[in-house]
C-alpha cells in the first residue's frame, strides 16, 4: 500500500521560510538568500486568471536596535494619516514624518493592480511594543487603512503579487545597503478565503501554513472572553479577532494578544498550539501537567497542514 502522502502525492499548501546569520551579524546576503529562498516556493502559490496576479507573498525583517519605530500601512482613505497620528499620540508616540514607499506596480498582474492600496510609512519615536500595539487598536477604529505593522522592532513588506516579484515591487528590498541579520518569508496559496493585500503575510507575528479547522469555534470563545481580561484597556482591546482576516490572521490577533500583555511568544505559542498531549504516556508528567493548566485559559486552535 502507498503510504497516504509522499514524493508522489504532494499537497497545496503556503509557503514559509525562515533565514538568519547564526551569529546575528547582519548583511545583504541574508536579504538575498532571504528573497532567493521566497522565489523558491513561488510553486506554493497559485495565480489569477489574468495570469500574474498571486496569492500573495512578503517578508518579516528586524529594525535595528534603538531605531525608530515605522507604521507600514495600506492606506485607502487620505483621512486615515490624521487618525494614525492621533492614535500614536494618544499611546505617547511622536509621530515625525510620513514616507511614501517607492513601488514598481510593472510587478502586479492586473487583478491586483485594480485593488491596490496607497502604501506608506509614518515613522515614530518615542516607544515600545506594547504602546505600538495599544496605538494600532486604536487606529483600527477608524476605516480607511490596514496597518501591516507598526512597531519599533520589525516590519513586514507584502503585496498581492508573486513570490518572485516582491523584490521587484519593492525597490526597498533591493537596496545594496540593506542588511538583515534574519528575515522570515511567505508565499500564501489562498484556500479559505480571497486572496487580497491584507491577507498577504507575513502578518505581525507570524507567517503560518495551513488551515485551522477549529476557527469558528477559535473566535467565538475570544469573543465570549471580551470584557473579561481583567485589564484597564479592556474595551480598546475589542474585537480580539478580525473575522475579516483569513484563519491564520485570526491567530495571529490572539497571539498578540497574549505576547503584548506580557507572555514570552514561544509560552504563548504553546498555549494556542499544543502538541497531541493528551493520552499521550510518551511525555513527561511535568510536561503534561503544563499543557492541562493552559487547557483551562485557552482552547487549541488545531488543524492541519495546507
Amino acid at each position: 500500500m502507498r503510504p497516504p502522502f509522499g514524493p508522489t502525492q504532494e499537497r497545496d499548501a503556503c509557503g514559509i521560510g525562515f533565514v538568519a546569520d547564526s551569529s546575528g551579524r547582519a548583511s545583504r546576503e541574508i536579504v538575498d538568500t532571504l528573497l532567493e529562498g521566497l522565489h523558491n516556493v513561488r510553486h506554493r502559490g497559485a495565480t489569477a486568471a489574468d495570469g500574474k496576479t498571486g496569492d500573495g507573498a512578503g517578508v518579516l525583517l528586524p529594525l535595528p536596535e534603538e531605531s525608530l519605530g515605522v507604521a507600514m500601512v495600506f492606506l485607502r482613505d487620505e483621512a486615515a494619516r490624521a487618525a494614525i497620528e492621533d492614535a500614536c499620540r494618544a499611546e505617547g508616540l511622536e509621530p515625525l514624518e510620513w514616507r511614501e514607499v517607492p513601488v514598481d506596480t510593472g510587478a502586479l498582474g492586473a487583478g491586483a493592480l485594480a485593488s491596490m492600496p496607497r502604501i506608506e510609512q509614518l515613522l515614530l519615536r518615542g516607544g515600545d511594543e506594547t504602546r505600538a500595539y495599544r496605538a494600532r487598536r486604536r487606529a483600527e477604529r477608524t476605516p480607511g487603512a490596514y496597518i501591516v505593522s507598526l512597531s519599533f522592532r520589525t516590519i513586514t513588506y507584502k503585496a498581492l503579487c508573486a513570490a518572485e516579484e516582491l523584490a521587484r515591487f519593492y525597490p526597498d528590498l533591493r537596496d545594496p545597503s540593506l542588511a538583515m541579520p534574519f528575515g522570515i518569508f511567505h508565499q500564501r496559496f489562498s484556500t479559505n478565503t480571497e486572496p487580497s493585500w491584507e491577507r498577504a503575510q507575513p502578518f505581525r507575528l507570524l507567517c503560518h501554513n495551513g488551515e485551522i479547522n477549529a476557527i469558528q469555534g477559535n473566535a467565538n470563545w475570544m469573543r465570549a472572553r471580551e470584557g473579561n481580561f481583567g485589564s484597564e484597556d479592556d474595551e480598546l482591546l475589542h474585537p480580539v479577532v478580525d473575522e475579516t482576516g483569513s484563519d491564520s490572521a485570526m491567530l495571529d490577533n490572539a497571539l498578540e494578544l497574549l505576547v503584548r500583555h506580557g507572555r514570552d511568544v514561544r509560552h504563548a505559542l504553546t498555549m494556542l498550539v499544543p502538541e497531541a498531549w493528551d493520552g499521550n504516556p510518551e511525555l513527561d508528567q511535568e510536561l503534561r501537567d503544563y499543557y492541562r493548566y493552559h487547557s483551562l485559559l485557552v482552547e487549541p486552535w488545531t488543524g492541519r497542514p495546507g
